[in-house]
């Protein structure tokens, strides 16, 4: 009876596992529903971020729930208008302050909820560099968030690396060379190390 018992413990873990990666799923389909690469997107965020926190020496659970919740990085852009969004221009100073909001009403989105509260703090925090020029707040250095530091190196890796909107892809060999120059600067200089070794290895 007790061994039964087990199993149905683990059965019934397995399946509140699967439902919380559906709503998951669910909702960041929903935030990046107005942009043409909709799955895609999110899809090579959750990797890179799982791949660049195992390199890191993190655990393979939180890994893995790291990537999950990255994929909820943008969600504060329901909030956004597409006129904003998705112009093809530039944005101008009063289009970009909208823009930054997103950070904070994807906080407010997923914040209150136990099982979001990672994906709450990549939403606030992923726009943050790690020489306090970021926004919503200018953190620093260790001060931002682990989860945002990982998030924001590989969401900025692949928001140049593939065609949007407002922009063509950049050439792979420019894209690594921002990413190096910005060490220090906009990306923990650990997490550009890791990514770095899983470019040499192949991986990414």
């Amino acid at each position: 009876m007790q061994a039964s018992s087990a199993f149905k413990n683990i059965d019934l873990f397995e399946l509140i596992s699967r439902e919380h990666q559906e709503t998951i799923n669910l909702l960041a389909i929903a935030s990046e529903y107005k942009d043409e690469d909709t799955g895609e997107h999110i899809r090579r965020i959750e990797n890179v971020t799982r791949l660049l926190a195992l390199e890191l020496g993190m655990s393979e659970a939180y890994a893995v729930q790291l990537g999950q919740s990255s994929t909820l990085h943008d969600i504060g852009k329901l909030s956004v208008p597409d006129s904003v969004l998705q112009k093809p221009e530039k944005l101008t100073s009063e289009e970009f302050e909208i823009i930054k909001l997103h950070t904070l009403n994807g906080e407010k989105i997923l914040a209150g909820h136990g099982q979001f509260e990672l994906a709450s703090n990549i939403a606030r925090t992923h726009h943050e560099h790690y020489d306090g020029s970021g926004y919503p707040e200018g953190t620093t250095g260790d001060d931002i968030p682990i989860c945002g530091r990982i998030t924001a190196l590989a969401d900025v890796y692949d928001a140049l690396s593939n065609e949007r909107p407002y922009k063509r892809a950049w050439p792979k060999e420019d894209v690594l060379n921002l990413v190096r120059c910005e060490r220090g600067k906009q990306f923990d200089p650990d997490v550009v190390d890791a990514f770095f070794r899983l470019i040499d290895k192949g991986v990414i």
